[in-house]
């Protein structure tokens, strides 16, 4: 009988030495009766004394009783591994099993305990125990991913949606929510959570776009429509989505994508088209003939006026039609400057016959101009032709909306980036790089770059934010400028979340870049065009009253002295009868140009309008005043206007009306008052001299 049990033992021995997982065999009251050689191994290289086994892990010792005392070893159901092993050792579990860490100082461990019982009469158990490190390690990393994954789409302002297309369950992200007005909780996980929402007059579309996709017939899902947010009303949205995986039989399994809130840009666009609407209706009912030509020099558009002078059709006139109507004599001539100033995107002016529908012909002035849009896109020309048969003078403003959305909800050009504060490694994505190290896109990315990139007079303000956002828990949510060789300055739209450990402690700020540069030079451009006259580059008139109320204010408060004055270019209607509209407008910048070399920097200079300026002089009293108009006066006098035919340069004058602040009850339209009554006194008496209000 000794000889069969003992190959049965040595048999059993050597399959358990075989297996890679650490394997402990004890009877029922806890002894080990046998160790395979990877229990032994871990055992000894785990040992608090180099090469000794430690306690409860050898042949004939008691492993309940070292499970017991060994506190790391604990299941999520709180039953730790002594109550595991002991429920199947009496037959009160058919196995058992439970993950558990078991980390150094060096490395960080996960094994899975596995326990069945040894033969069916409870003589005991085995016990393996499987490594699964690499499995945790991977599944930790991929979490990492995920949350940077869904946090950089967060930062694009999008919310994002996870839809189980078999179960019917979704799963929401909190930017989904709250852009529809709910908080976390009162959204539920179900897909009829989306749909309900979806306004009636779009589901259909939505539903046929989705299950278009998921037949293979598009690559992803992209489609426009409204939901309803929870005050009721609705929202324009642009989602899009795409199939993430599919069953053996080629069935949608998920789906996932992102919904944009695009009400604002449908807001745009609406008032876009009305702002076009009205701007054909404004051309049509102006008495003057107006066209339109796109970026290829063919006419596309002509207002009724033009067409009921003509008497032709929008389609005889379509392309180069409209010059059938020129007269002979001048079409060589007309073609030329229209064709050399649309290759230069310059604005011109000529004059021609053009024959009527009576055949007759009448002498225009044609005045063409260049269109751009907000982003500075050539968009063809817009001319208006005025009769000068009567001498008549028209001058036409025409306003074009300067701002096109051209986001349309698509992924933004955003960088992203993951500063791991504790090894100070840093992450960010091409487009982060391409927005900090422009000059060398392939240096490893580190918050030192980072900070090499920020504007100087920017920086402390960055790291302010960023402390705050550590020390406070604050939004980083800034905008900054970067400095580079490649692109120079830059403005950035920073956004950043920073994530604690348990003990509260920053170990990551994660976040988001965009280069809003273009948005900025378009808000400062249209700053300066909202308070400038577009001719001179002087303050309009509701910017200079603006700037006037400020500096009389001022003067009240210090009890200092101020004057102003009203000018008037004298004879400047002869002028543009004489010369024409453009040498008129040289004349308006030849007087803008000498006011900003005679005058001093804090002096304000206004176009008022036409051929009226006024200018503000602070700490100037009226002594002071005069003699400061009789210079200006005499160096206007002797500026010089060169003219493009030739001959000798053009002189003009100007008359001038002083007045000074008198009293603290003076406001700043009694002053002009005043001014204005002194320069009509200076034109009175003769022109090209300074008046002085009394």
């Amino acid at each position: 009988m000794d000889m069969p049990l003992k190959i049965s033992e040595k048999t059993y021995q050597v399959t358990i030495d075989s297996m890679l997982d650490e394997i402990v065999v004890i009877d029922r009251d806890g002894k080990i009766m046998m160790v395979n050689e990877a229990w032994r191994q871990f055992s000894k290289k785990n040992a608090p004394e180099p090469g000794k086994p430690p306690p409860g892990t050898e042949v004939g010792d008691n492993y309940l009783e070292a499970c017991q005392s060994n506190t790391a070893i604990t299941a999520d159901n709180d039953s730790n591994a002594r109550d595991g092993i002991q429920a199947v050792l009496d037959g009160r579990l058919p196995a058992f099993s439970m993950e558990y860490p078991c980390h150094t100082p060096n490395q960080r461990r996960w094994f899975k305990m596995l326990v069945l019982p040894l033969g069916s009469d409870q003589q005991g158990v085995v016990i393996a125990h499987n490594n699964i490190t690499e499995f945790k390690l991977t599944e930790e990393a991929l979490r990492l991913s995920e949350e940077r994954w869904k946090f950089a789409l967060e930062g694009s302002g999008d919310g994002v949606w996870d839809w189980n297309i078999q179960t019917a369950e979704a799963l929401y992200s909190k930017r989904w929510k709250e852009m529809l007005g709910f908080t976390e909780s009162e959204i539920g996980n179900h897909s009829l959570e989306w749909s309900n929402r979806v306004h009636p007059d779009d589901i259909a579309g939505v539903m046929a776009a989705i299950q278009a996709h998921i037949d293979g017939k598009t690559p992803s899902v992209t489609h426009e429509f409204r939901m309803r947010c929870k005050d009721q009303n609705y929202k324009w949205t642009l989602g899009r989505g795409m199939v993430v995986s599919r069953d053996d039989n080629d069935q949608p399994l998920r789906l996932v994508g992102t919904n944009t809130d695009i009400t604002e840009q449908k807001r745009m666009t609406a008032a876009l088209q009305e702002s076009e609407d009205r701007f054909r209706g404004l051309a049509n009912a102006a008495p003057t003939l107006i066209w339109v030509a796109g970026t290829d020099k063919l006419c596309n558009w002509f207002n009724d006026t033009w067409l009921a002078y003509t008497g032709r059709s929008m389609e005889q006139e379509f392309g180069n039609g409209w010059t059938e109507g020129l007269h002979p004599d001048d079409f060589d001539r007309c073609i030329e400057i229209y064709v050399s100033h649309f290759n230069a995107r310059q604005s011109f002016q000529m004059e021609y016959r053009l024959r009527g529908h009576d055949g007759e012909y009448r002498w225009f002035i044609d005045v063409g101009r260049p269109r751009f849009d907000g982003q500075g896109e050539f968009g063809g020309y817009i001319g208006m032709l005025t009769d000068i048969s009567q001498r008549k003078a028209i001058e036409v403003e025409l306003i074009e909306n300067k701002q096109r959305l051209t986001e349309a909800q698509q992924i933004a050009h955003l960088g992203s980036w993951d500063w791991n504060v504790v090894d100070d490694h840093v992450i960010w994505s091409d487009e982060a790089a391409e927005i900090y190290v422009p000059d060398n896109k392939s240096v490893t990315p580190s918050f030192e770059g980072f900070k090499s990139s920020l504007h100087p007079d920017d920086f402390d303000m960055v790291m302010g934010a960023i402390k705050a956002t550590f020390d406070q828990d604050a939004a980083y949510d800034i905008q900054h400028r970067v400095v580079s060789k490649l692109k120079g300055v830059r403005y950035v739209h920073a956004r950043g979340k920073v994530f604690r450990n348990a003990d509260g402690k920053a170990i990551r700020l994660v976040g988001t870049a965009q280069d809003i540069t273009e948005r900025k030079t378009l808000e400062n451009l249209l700053m300066r065009q909202a308070h400038h006259d577009y001719l001179t580059g002087l303050s309009n008139r509701g910017y200079f009253m603006e700037q006037g109320e400020l500096e009389l204010s001022r003067a009240i408060r210090y009890e200092n002295p101020l004057s102003i004055f009203m000018i008037d270019i004298d004879f400047f209607k002869q002028v543009n009868d004489s010369h024409g509209h453009k040498v008129g407008d040289i004349v308006l910048k030849n007087l803008a140009e000498v006011c900003r070399q005679t005058l001093r920097d804090v002096d304000i200079v206004g176009r008022l309008g036409g051929e009226e300026f006024a200018i503000l002089l602070p700490e100037t009293d009226k002594d002071e005043a005069a003699e400061v108009a009789e210079r200006l006066r005499e160096a206007i006098a002797t500026s010089k206007v060169p003219l493009s035919t030739g001959g000798l340069p053009l002189h003009f004058t100007v008359s001038i009306g002083v007045a000074s602040l008198a009293s603290k009850g003076d406001n700043l339209d009694v002053l002009l008052n005043m001014a204005d009554k002194a320069l009509y006194e200076a034109k009175n008496s003769g022109r090209n001299r300074v008046c002085v209000s009394q």
